[in-house]
């Protein structure tokens, strides 16, 4: 095998090594930051609401959907969120069922990791 292939060769497997999993980022999964200052959080069906309660939800790959908790402002409203990019998702508050997109979504957009 030539010098040269084998270089190409390992270096592809090198760079493909290297790339990020992108599998989290495709997904609803992560933080989330509305323009307002409210945030929230989806690991799978688990998450921390804008009001900050832990809760679970109906969970698909890009769609997550929940019922705002007690003790929060809107409690016992539908939520739909889809996600529409890698850094976006819409949010309906107040489907009558949590399936349906009614009115205008908001846009809500990843957080952006702080530092210090």
């Amino acid at each position: 095998m030539p010098f040269r292939f084998r270089f190409h060769s390992i270096l592809v497997v090198v760079l493909l090594l290297a790339v990020p999993d992108p599998a989290r980022a495709d997904a609803v999964d992560g933080d989330w930051c509305f323009k307002d200052g409210r945030s929230l959080s989806i690991d799978g069906p688990n998450m921390i609401t804008p009001g900050g309660q832990a809760h679970t939800g109906e969970y698909e790959r890009h769609v997550f959907r929940y019922t705002i908790p007690g003790g929060e402002a809107g409690a016992g409203t539908h939520v739909l969120m889809v996600q529409w990019s890698e850094q976006e998702i819409r949010v309906w508050q107040g489907a009558r069922k949590p399936v349906r997109r009614e009115g205008e979504p908001e846009i809500w957009r990843r957080c952006q990791l702080r530092t210090s």
